[in-house]
């Protein structure tokens, strides 16, 4: 059998790859065998590991080539692996390991203790630094990087007072430097220091089985169980982390040190060389995790988020949102609050449960404040109980803040009481949703024959079936059933039937839905605007911006369609003329500005208020406004010479300024990109505002009662190209403003 065998090219991996491959030549005299040299991203990087990540960086270009069979076996140093291997590629048993102690390699002194004040020791790693700091404070700790041999002469030619090294590669390479040996008491080693990784892959069994017959049992269990401690802890370069374990007479004992700015230690003995790993990082969590709050954010709408549930949104250093999340809570977080979506739809999981959970641990672990925002309540249909039940698992501290929960404020806003004195006692709660599709865990028999009023959470899709599993066991098919989409949002919209007439109905309603069965179901109410209340109106944006300021008076919801991204850019002239036809094209030709003088004689052109206020903002004045704020007369009174050279900052998807080209030198400059973002389809009960044609073809297509809107909605256009747009579509019902700004907008709203 021949044999390639990949290593890096120090002359500590080549010694150590030359030692394998002797012990397994001597054992296997049939085995022929060839070194091969791989440069990695490790070897060719000088920065900090801790800048550049250590996750694999001294193995990733190996690994590549050993599954691509160009080797058969790699040889690396066990502490450089990353927590969790490549797929389909696995290591060998352990070899008997090294010395795993660090050490102190002393250019002048014998002694830790006989070092100077201020003395300089250097070494590449954050977790050595950390540790020796804490045993001499006054110590100044310089990086260094390089193979072994490079960092003792860098230490010599920099006159350094001292290195710090790992006992191991001293050993293997006879290094005759004075050095002193670091007790664990002094510093814990890298989690598998001293031990070589023997990887292959995993369906090579015979290779597998050859390398395993100098498996070292003790060495063996120790390293397995610092492997263990670090992929519970998910260690990387980036925070300090080892362990070290002993096993002696079926005790694994082990000491591990994990941290950020401060370090925290953990003493854990036991059998079991996983559950001391766990145990070990359970114990540092306690000490250093923040707190994670589940919860709950009400059914969707931002009145019913409760007086605790904002304080805890206010608090959050980050916030792990659901899809159903009320999205004005945005307002509330901090300003360098971390937002991650982790929201899940029908057969649309952006991460499965677990990832989740592992998510909240490792955002506690860099946050005190850690909010798990779940869309109703925690605990209702929410999988609260097996977050609460993983952070426990996981030493994590944690707190619950109740929702209200759509099972009952769905109801309520549709008129319908869930309980009503000689009518209905109780109401039952279910779930119509499984991974399979299947009523698995509701007793129709029983519920059919019950008078309480019964309410089915997630089973828009199967909104006939249970109405008709209802009848065949029983229950009157002329029973009220109501339906309730997007309950308290201004999407909100309620169907109301009998079981047996609701078979012959086009539903046509989105998710999420909650259904209600009972005689309590006949006594909803039609959602009627009260005159009392503010006017409610539709906006779809990519901004807050001013508009939704003018419109306090109103009831606003923001639908968000698209959002900018400011893009970079080069000149090689300074233009005569530079004309804005919206805020983002300020924005981004401010952007790509290294020095505002080089145009100290261009002449700025704007086209509407909005976009001179912005300019404003920047310290220039418009040196330009058209009479009418639009393209056509821009052109038409905009002065401008054959020689003039005019840059029209704008988007990647704006439309020319058509005419310019013939009497001037003219160039379209891209500085911003206006990306569409998916939302959730919607019913329109109110007017919309149209502020842009591109955001009125984005909010259109996700109307679900499109053709009703069409005939009966009332849209607000900002200008002629929006509505031009408008009616391509077909809506009949079009006002459009005098001017094209946002001041007009608001007049022409308060006139209708």
């Amino acid at each position: 059998m021949y044999i390639k065998v990949g290593t890096r090219g120090s002359k500590l991996a080549l010694m150590q790859t030359q030692s394998v491959v002797d012990t397994l030549s001597k054992a296997h005299p049939e085995l022929s065998f060839e070194i091969v040299v791989i440069h990695t991203k490790g070897d060719k990087n000088s920065r900090p590991l801790c800048e550049i990540g250590g996750n694999g960086l001294f193995i990733k270009e190996i690994e590549q080539q050993l599954l691509k069979d160009k080797i058969q076996m790699a040889i690396h140093s066990m502490k450089d692996l990353p927590s969790e291997l490549e797929p389909h590629l696995t290591i060998s048993k352990c070899w008997k390991r090294e010395d795993n102690h660090d050490c102190l390699i002393l250019n002048h002194e014998r002694s830790l203790s006989q070092l100077k004040q201020g003395a300089t020791i250097a070494t590449g790693s954050i977790r050595r630094k950390k540790q020796l700091l804490k045993l001499r404070p006054d110590l100044n700790v310089v990086d260094i990087r390089g193979n072994i041999d490079t960092r003792i002469q860098k230490m010599k030619d920099n006159d350094y007072d001292g290195l710090i090294l790992a006992k191991a590669g001293c050993n293997r390479l006879h290094i005759n430097e004075t050095i002193e040996v670091l007790s664990y008491e002094q510093m814990i080693p890298s989690c598998c220091q001293g031990a070589l990784a023997i990887e292959l892959k995993a369906d090579n069994v015979d290779l597998i089985n050859i390398v395993n017959e100098f498996c070292d049992e003790k060495s063996d269990i120790e390293t397995n169980c610092e492997r263990y401690f670090l992929q519970e802890m998910n260690g990387n370069c980036k925070n300090p982390i080892g362990a070290c374990a002993s096993y002696q007479d079926g005790i694994i004992s082990l000491q591990a040190v994990y941290g950020k700015e401060q370090l925290y230690y953990a003493s854990i003995s036991g059998t079991d060389a996983y559950q001391v790993a766990i145990q070990a990082a359970k114990q540092i969590r306690k000490q250093m995790a923040g707190t994670v709050s589940l919860v709950g954010a009400g059914p969707g709408s931002l009145d019913y988020l409760t007086i605790q549930a904002v304080k805890k949104i206010k608090e959050a250093d980050c916030i792990l949102y659901d899809r159903l999340v009320p999205e004005q809570v945005f307002s509330f977080g901090k300003e360098d609050c971390e937002w991650i979506y982790v929201g899940k739809a029908s057969h649309q999981h952006t991460l499965k449960q677990e990832q989740i959970n592992a998510l909240m641990v490792q955002k506690a672990m860099e946050y005190k404040n850690v909010v798990r925002l779940k869309g109703g309540d925690v605990f209702v249909f929410g999988r609260g109980q097996e977050e609460v039940e993983y952070l426990k698992e996981k030493g994590i501290s944690y707190e619950v803040v109740c929702g209200i929960s759509s099972c009952i404020a769905a109801p309520s806003s549709a008129g319908i009481p869930l309980t009503t004195r000689g009518v209905s006692n109780g109401f039952h709660v279910m779930s119509a949703h499984n991974a399979t599709g299947e009523f698995k865990n509701i007793d129709f028999e029983n519920i059919a024959k019950s008078k309480d009023t019964l309410v089915f959470l997630m089973g828009l899709s199967k909104a006939k079936e249970i109405a008709q599993k209802l009848m065949e066991h029983g229950m009157d098919s002329n029973m009220p059933i109501a339906i309730i989409s997007c309950a308290t949002t201004p999407y909100q919209k309620n169907l109301y039937s009998t079981l047996s007439d609701i078979q012959n109905i086009d539903i046509g309603l989105v998710s999420p839905a909650i259904i209600v069965v009972g005689k309590c179901a006949s006594f909803h109410e039609t959602r009627t605007l009260s005159k009392a209340m503010k006017k409610e109106l539709f906006f779809p944006c990519h901004e807050k911006n001013q508009l939704t300021k003018l419109l306090s008076d109103y009831k606003v919801y923001e639908v968000k369609v698209a959002q900018i991204e400011l893009l970079p850019y080069k000149l090689d002239h300074i233009p005569d003329i530079v004309i804005f036809t919206s805020k983002n094209a300020v924005d981004g030709f401010f952007f790509g500005i290294d020095d505002i003088r080089k145009y100290c004689h261009t002449q700025f052109v704007v086209v509407g208020k909005a976009t001179a206020t912005r300019l404003q903002s920047y310290g220039i004045k418009a040196d330009f406004i058209p009479s009418c704020f639009n393209a056509k007369t821009l052109i038409e009174e905009l002065k401008v010479n054959k020689t003039d050279i005019v840059d029209y900052f704008s988007s990647d998807i704006h439309d020319e300024i058509d005419g310019l080209e013939s009497v001037c030198e003219y160039h379209k400059i891209v500085v911003y990109h206006n990306s569409e973002i998916e939302c959730e389809n919607m019913y329109i009960a109110h007017p919309v505002i149209f502020t842009s044609s591109l955001n009125a073809k984005r909010f259109l297509k996700h109307v679900s009662n499109i053709e009703e809107y069409k005939e009966k909605g009332i849209a607000y256009s900002i200008g002629p190209k929006t509505t031009q747009t408008l009616k391509e579509y077909g809506i009949k019902h079009i006002l459009q403003a005098n001017e094209a700004t946002f001041q007009s907008l608001k007049e022409l709203i308060d006139e209708n």
